[in-house]
């Protein structure tokens, strides 16, 4: 199915999201006031990709195998 263009070379697509990542997605959204879902993850994907340098302190319970598993 082709996708629909929705202007300036966004394009809709689906992603499956765990509570989790929902949650993550409304953190960022506080603490950035930012209005949308959509707007949240695209700061995200944005921020993550142009860090030359990424100082991450994961939570000993957090399982990077789970994010890597398509649903």
């Amino acid at each position: 199915m082709p996708r629909k263009d929705l202007g300036g070379g966004k394009r809709r697509t689906t992603i499956w999201l765990a509570d989790a990542d929902r949650e993550a997605i409304r953190r960022i959204r506080e603490k950035w006031r930012l209005d949308t879902d959509s707007a949240a993850i695209r700061f995200a994907i944005r921020v993550l990709a142009q860090a030359e340098r990424l100082e991450v302190v994961l939570p000993e319970d957090f399982d990077v195998e789970e994010v890597k598993q398509d649903v």
